[in-house]
């Protein structure tokens, strides 16, 4: 048995959603692949050790059950496949303390299932989502939603903020290290589409109308992503500001290696009427340490069906593992 494994944590999200179902699965699913298990640990979190996909999983995988609070002895637990993380803390909490066990560099990533922004409330905390706890975690105000699919890819430039707010945010937006982190992560990306121009999205209807419909926001953007192509060793680099309601036409998805929309729902609609359940990874852009995620909610209306797609989470994990050996935020 391999003591070089690499240890990801898992967080299940709300105990009524569709979290841990997704995990089990996906998990499954992946153990086809004999190194996947030779290879990896994964630390989950669970509430109840006596739950049916906890069950499975102790049927299909060498697994130990331990507390949260015996995490200081992580190399103890190499020699299993999963190790549940038994909690008395409310999901939310999880993904505090997971934050802070993977910013101590002992875990390759952190891959989360869907935790509703009301249980993050009800839980004490004023966060409204995972990203809002990442930054209040590692103290990195830049964090971004990044979505990778299997049609197209969208990183949001604001994250959850009111629609009032973002127009504000843009013209004052001025965070450089995105642009080199972006060009570094497209090397990751699909081979039909990894040299192509990054778009950008304007803020406004068809793009400011050159000035006509206000178009400050789009001159901004235009400045700020007006790139020395030295960067990038003549291979295209950043284009628009695009007219946002045709942006996600198909005959696009291949002209661009990744799209940056403006605000959440103007990235989010397309990609998740396009991807549905069948494809679609959240990572979270510029965190110390490697974050992805599945790209949809808690699905509480199916909880306890069996019903529920494990093709996020399976994506999810696919993704951590690649880019773990050579994340860069």
């Amino acid at each position: 048995m391999s003591t070089n494994k690499a240890l990801y944590l898992i967080t299940t999200g709300d105990q009524d959603g569709v979290g841990l179902e997704v995990t089990a699965k996906a998990l499954i699913s992946l153990s086809k692949k004999k190194s996947f298990l030779r290879d990896n640990v994964f630390f989950i979190y669970i509430s109840n050790s006596k739950e049916k996909y906890v069950i499975q999983l102790k049927k299909k995988f060498k697994t130990l059950t331990v507390s949260d609070e015996s995490l200081n002895n992580i190399d103890l637990y190499k020699n299993f496949e999963i190790v549940f993380i038994a909690s008395k803390l409310s999901p939310p909490h999880w993904v505090f303390q997971a934050s802070k066990l993977c910013m101590s560099g002992r875990f390759s990533a952190l891959i989360t299932a869907p935790l509703s922004k009301e249980l993050i409330q009800k839980s004490g905390f004023s966060e409204v989502g995972h990203t809002e706890i990442f930054r209040s975690v590692s103290k990195v105000n830049n964090l971004y939603m990044l979505f990778v699919g299997r049609f197209f890819n969208v990183l949001l430039l604001t994250g959850h903020i009111p629609l009032k707010q973002v127009n504000r945010n843009i013209l004052k937006f001025n965070d450089t290290s995105l642009l080199k982190n972006l060009l570094q992560f497209r090397k990751n990306l699909a081979p039909r589409i990894r040299k192509k121009p990054i778009a950008f999205l304007g803020v406004n209807p068809h793009a400011g109308e050159g000035g006509i419909i206000d178009g400050a926001a789009e001159k901004k953007l235009s400045s700020f992503f007006s790139v020395d192509n030295s960067l990038l060793k003549s291979t295209p680099s950043f284009e628009g500001p695009l007219v946002p309601d045709v942006a996600f036409q198909k005959k696009y998805w291949n002209r661009y290696s990744l799209f940056i929309a403006t605000y959440h729902d103007q990235g989010l609609i397309p990609f998740k009427m396009i991807h549905g359940q069948d494809s679609g990874v959240h990572i979270t852009f510029g965190l110390p340490f490697l974050r992805t995620s599945v790209d949809h909610g808690t699905a509480k209306d199916i909880f306890g069906m069996n019903k529920a797609n494990p093709n996020s989470m399976i994506e999810a994990i696919k993704w951590a593992l690649k880019l773990s050996s050579s994340y860069l935020p």
